[in-house]
């Protein structure tokens, strides 16, 4: 609670900074705030921003960058699993030869995703993963953060029960890669090449939002809703949902998740720790 009155508090003192407005402008606002609430509790409690998986050091990049190719690939098989299945299917849209332009829109849009995603990443699974679990578990923590990544999106266009379902299993990869990796980079690159695989590459819907527009060609759902996942797009498709919960099963079995030695431990590892040790 302590936490979400900060963020509140602090965003809307950033929303008074005049600058422009929108979807990326806005989650930039929603950021700082989560960064800022973040910070003051984790110096209250005495953890450095690392405890919770916020590391500020080169290996981030990397992180990030296997986290894009990784959200981008899962994106790929989805979508090509749609396709095979005739969920969804692409049409000629101007000139499909424009390669120059193409590349252009690329990485012009995944700077644009990039910022919501690192948004939606700090708020769920910065400082409040860590604390929730260090005192409830790991186990409390994954599910909590993906059931309210979930019902954030419940007021998107054409959502329904499957689209919520499947924004809750994205939570539970997303949460997973927090937990193995023990930092918050990989699930922020994964949440970016998700979204840029599906709404940017794939030209569908994302979440129900259109917000990209990839030249030359033209994504489109096609046949029944809980294969093409209709207005909602991609995350409402029974595939994509089916290849979300194995991602999630995956990288929550793999066997990493070890934290460098120049890192600092994370709250939820320091917490195992002591519990073991009073046990």
């Amino acid at each position: 609670m302590t936490f979400a009155a900060l963020t509140v508090l602090f965003t809307l003192g950033a929303a008074w900074v005049p600058g422009p407005q929108g979807i990326v402008a806005g989650s930039a606002v929603l950021a700082a705030g989560a960064l800022a609430a973040g910070w003051v509790l984790l110096r209250f409690d005495g953890w450095s921003s690392g405890a919770a998986g916020l590391f500020a050091d080169r290996r981030a990049f990397g992180e990030a960058g296997a986290g894009i190719l990784l959200g981008a690939s899962i994106a790929g098989v989805s979508l090509a699993a749609m396709a095979v299945a005739g969920g969804v299917r692409w049409v000629a849209d101007g000139d499909p030869w424009s390669v120059l332009a193409w590349a252009r829109g690329a990485i012009a849009s995944l700077a644009w995703f990039a910022v919501p995603a690192a948004a939606e990443e700090v708020l769920l699974r910065g400082y409040l993963f860590a604390a929730a679990a260090r005192v409830w578990g790991p186990m409390a923590a994954l599910w909590g953060t993906s059931v309210g990544f979930g019902l954030l999106h419940g007021a998107n266009p054409g959502v329904g029960m499957l689209g919520l379902l499947g924004v809750t299993a994205a939570g539970l990869w997303l949460g997973a890669l927090v937990l193995r990796s023990g930092s918050i980079w990989p699930a922020i690159g994964a949440h970016l090449g998700w979204n840029w695989g599906i709404g940017y590459v794939g030209d569908v819907p994302v979440s129900g939002l259109e917000v990209a527009d990839a030249p030359g060609y033209d994504g489109r759902p096609d046949g029944a809703e809980w294969l093409s996942g209709g207005g909602f797009g991609v995350e409402a498709s029974l595939l994509a949902v089916a290849a979300l919960g194995v991602a999630a099963w995956v990288t929550w079995r793999w066997a990493g998740g070890r934290t460098p030695e120049s890192r600092p431990m994370p709250m939820w590892r320091a917490g195992t720790v002591v519990r073991q040790t009073v046990q």
